[in-house]
């Protein structure tokens, strides 16, 4: 099959992403920082979020939807079981 690859996201980053928007809605640009990663990755997830229903942009800014509150904490779940940390503390704790 010839074309794109279809966009696999790393589970880790998205979860990322999906706890700093849990805190308030940002723009990109704040979302890469606060998620630490460049700009650039963080639209390709933001988008690719959207797209799944689980964020979504108004006034430009990204906010968590119903959906994504729920990933959320099915993803807090998993990490917690992989890692043994809390993700909130994972993501305080590199920035």
């Amino acid at each position: 099959m010839e074309g794109r690859r279809k966009f696999l996201p790393d589970v880790y980053t998205a979860a990322r992403i999906l706890h700093v928007l849990s805190q308030s809605p940002l723009p990109t640009a704040s979302v890469a920082a606060a998620a630490r990663t460049s700009y650039e990755k963080a639209l390709q997830y933001l988008t690719h979020l959207a797209q799944r229903g689980l964020v979504a942009s108004v006034d430009g800014r990204w906010h968590l939807t119903k959906e994504g509150q729920a990933a959320l904490l099915k993803l807090e779940e998993v990490v917690k079981t992989l890692a043994g940390i809390n993700l909130s503390d994972a993501v305080r704790k590199r920035r």
